[in-house]
């Protein structure tokens, strides 16, 4: 299903949201998650099931929680997807991120941009300077996480 609405706009917390649906849904799925994680990548199928089910009456929030003591290129993969979203191609990004979870290098990203046709420069620049992750989760969900089923014991946020 091709979305028929992109657009990006702030939350309640002043928190950059990337969005797919009709802005005004009545619905809306926010889903957290992290580019190298099997289980998240499990769970978007099952979002774009839902969206195909219910249509224009739900909308679709990202927000990212890279778990960096486990997934060692969430973080830059979830930089990857902000620089790739301030050219308009957020959702491709993702989606090429989900698909290729096991080569999120720095060299990886570069090439997902070039196969996306963004500007190179812009992306680099925007790679180096985003810092995403601990200012959304904390904007978004404050600094008392609590994830249940997909952390390992070790594993800290």
């Amino acid at each position: 299903m091709t979305p028929r609405y992109r657009a990006v706009v702030f939350d309640l917390f002043g928190t950059l949201v990337h969005f797919r649906g009709r802005p005004d849904a009545p619905f809306q799925i926010t889903e957290y998650g992290d580019f190298e994680c099997p289980f998240c990548s499990r769970a978007t199928g099952s979002v774009d099931a839902v969206i195909e089910h219910f249509g224009d009456d739900v909308r679709w929030v990202w927000r990212h929680l890279p778990l960096e003591t486990v997934h060692t290129h969430a973080k830059e993969a979830a930089q990857a997807y902000e620089a790739a979203a301030l050219q308009g191609k957020f959702l491709e990004m993702a989606r090429t991120l989900f698909a290729n979870q096991d080569e999120l290098t720095t060299d990886d990203l570069f090439e997902y941009a070039r196969q996306l046709d963004l500007d190179m420069e812009r992306f680099a620049a925007d790679l180096l300077i985003l810092d995403v992750f601990r200012g959304e989760i904390r904007g978004g969900i404050g600094d008392n996480i609590h994830v249940v089923g997909v952390l390992p014991p070790h594993a800290r946020l």
